[in-house]
């Protein structure tokens, strides 16, 4: 984290948008007592039993640098991707991801309506 960090530098996304196991090309955050803390690094993933803890505490947002929506929209097509043709991913993650995919791209398109990226991940989602 960096002690002059504002909440400006930070995107909020879905926390359904990033699963257990799977890993991510740029650093996620959590917000804790008004501070910015990254909780998973590039390259790593978050493991099942941490992603349940913080499903249960009703988490419901991860935080990206705003620099890396770019890395985070091309994790979430290959991850939409993915899931979708996967015949052993249940209905009900399907949905869950689509879900969490569209509520972050309607967050965004909200926040910020004359954004091209905004507008883009709402017409993928």
């Amino acid at each position: 984290m960096n002690p002059k960090s504002t909440a400006s530098q930070y995107t909020p996304v879905r926390i359904t948008t990033i699963k257990a196991e799977r890993t991510v090309t740029f650093p996620v955050y959590i917000h804790f007592k008004e501070q910015y803390l990254e909780y998973i690094k590039p390259s790593t993933a978050i493991d099942k039993e941490k992603y349940k803890k913080l499903r249960k505490q009703k988490i419901t947002k991860f935080y990206i640098l705003s620099e890396d929506e770019v890395k985070y929209q091309d994790f979430l097509d290959s991850f939409l991707e993915e899931a979708l043709s996967n015949p052993n991913t249940s209905i009900e993650e399907k949905s869950e991801i689509v879900t969490g995919q569209a509520e972050t791209a309607i967050d965004k398109m909200g926040a910020d309506p004359g954004n091209e990226n905004n507008f883009n991940m709402t017409r993928k989602a």
